[in-house]
């Protein structure tokens, strides 16, 4: 029986990202009932699914970054050719900018758009950024927001993100020669993701705290030569860690993760964090009261605030080895909630929906 033929848009590819992590999970569980395509620019991560039989077309024109009126038409162009050379039969994009350059291509070739929703935008801009034939949101908060706006015409549903967890829950570290406290933050070093917040809070801590702990920070960005300027400026140890491809490493010799963003809808790093047994601090980003408990997942700190932060991490610290209580409920929870096998399942469902239309 001939394979549906997928073809995945998004306008990056890189280490450290949510989409990066949502993409592969997807082509890992999907590769053996569909032929999978990806259009994307030049990225750190973009050998990553060629594990999974992916066919790759790079377009460095298609990336946000590079926006223009003349990039955008040539973007269309580009993708109309792919979708008429592979005959592809449903397209599956993951941003605003992309699901726009696909709405073109529709006009010459008619076929379904799938787009996943991983954050909410302002409206501002030309470009509309509410577009596609179905939506997955990657959790109900986001689901919730469009259904007040679009109750009349949305077509949508919450399917959470996920990971691959072991069959065995493992919350245990190896116990370390030395009392010191790794702190880990993995992510893109821009302005948004809030690490600046991080050093901040670890720099103000009590002489006592400080000579306990190490800050490790995993990821590139534009911010980077901010952040470290402000590093230089602690008499707390912090290392930058440059983009880390395996993360796994990282997570194992951590003892509590902190995940800081000024933005985000998810966060799969701290889902990634919880599966190796780190204790969670995480902001109160936009859609986290569904996934995440204060108080007995871990602790969720003010954005806005490193002060709050710092007491969280303090609080964490004089915790010992009571924050394997923690680490256990949220552990737990990712299991049964943040399964990406189970994601691709019903990804897939819906992928079937849409192409018997």
């Amino acid at each position: 029986m001939k394979k549906p033929k997928i073809l995945f848009v998004v306008n990056n590819f890189e280490y450290v990202s949510g989409v990066t992590t949502y993409l592969i999970s997807l082509f890992k569980y999907l590769n053996n009932k569909y032929e999978l395509y990806l259009v994307t620019s030049p990225g750190t991560a973009v050998e990553l699914p060629k594990k999974y039989n992916v066919k790759i077309y790079l377009y460095p024109k298609i990336n946000f970054e590079l926006r223009s009126y003349l990039n955008f038409f040539r973007s269309v162009v580009f993708l109309t050719k792919i979708i008429i050379l592979n005959k592809i039969d449903l397209i599956h994009s993951n941003d605003h900018y992309t699901a726009n350059i696909i709405k073109w291509t529709k006009y010459i070739k008619n076929i379904p758009n799938i787009r996943t929703i991983h954050s909410l935008i302002n409206n501002q801009g030309r470009l509309k950024h509410l577009v596609g034939d179905y939506f997955i949101c990657v959790n109900y908060h986001i689901y919730n927001k469009l259904l007040k706006k679009y109750w009349k015409t949305l077509n949508a549903q919450v399917i959470l993100n996920g990971i691959d967890f072991d069959d065995k829950i493992k919350i245990s570290k190896k116990k370390k020669k030395s009392s010191e406290i790794t702190l880990l933050v993995a992510s893109r070093l821009v302005f948004e993701k809030g690490v600046q917040t991080v050093i901040r809070a670890v720099s103000k801590l009590p002489l006592e705290y400080k000579d306990k702990i190490i800050l490790k920070i995993a990821g590139k960005g534009n911010y980077e030569d901010v952040l470290i300027a402000l590093s230089k400026k602690s008499d707390i140890r912090i290392e930058f860690l440059d983009e880390v491809r395996e993360m796994d490493k990282e997570y194992k010799n951590a003892d509590i993760f902190i995940f800081s963003s000024l933005v985000d809808f998810f966060g799969y790093t701290n889902i990634e964090a919880a599966k190796y047994g780190c204790f969670v601090i995480t902001s109160n980003f936009e859609g986290i009261e569904y996934i995440f408990d204060n108080n007995k997942d871990g602790f969720i700190y003010d954005k806005n605030s490193y002060i709050d932060l710092q007491n969280k991490i303090i609080k964490a610290i004089n915790l010992g080895e009571k924050r394997n209580i923690y680490v256990s409920n949220f552990q737990k929870k990712c299991i049964t909630k943040f399964n990406s096998e189970q994601m691709a399942l019903k990804t897939s469902i819906v992928y079937e929906k849409c192409l018997r239309k």
